[in-house]
């Protein structure tokens, strides 16, 4: 790398060495969450926590109840796939949901009771 540094002005050096102390400030938060260094509005936040946006993926787990049950393995198919397309729209969403509060709970009452 080092002669491909002498064909260059001082000027490109300086922003290539912005450009890589840059990126070694930033690499430290890849994979984190960065929402909590920040303010953000409370727009563009989804309105729930992430324990109910957890719990919302299990909302219709009685398909899969029914797809163990079900001898016949098209159907069993069915049961398997419909809980698939179920959760779909779960994922979909990509607001951030609010973090849940240290301690709270949430209790999921299903279709079942």
């Amino acid at each position: 790398m080092d002669y491909l540094k002498v064909n260059l002005n001082d000027s490109h050096l300086e922003v290539v060495n912005d450009r890589d102390n840059y990126w070694k400030m930033m690499h430290k938060y890849i994979g984190s969450d960065v929402t909590s260094l920040v303010t953000l509005p409370v727009i563009i936040f989804e309105p729930m926590t992430m324990l109910q946006k957890m719990a919302e993926l299990m909302e219709y787990c009685e398909l899969l109840d029914k797809a163990e049950e079900c001898e016949d393995p098209y159907m069993r198919m069915v049961y398997a796939s419909t809980w698939a397309v179920s959760v779909y729209f779960a994922y979909q969403r990509t607001w951030k949901p609010f973090n849940p509060i240290l301690g709270e709970t949430y209790e999921m009452v299903n279709h079942q009771g």
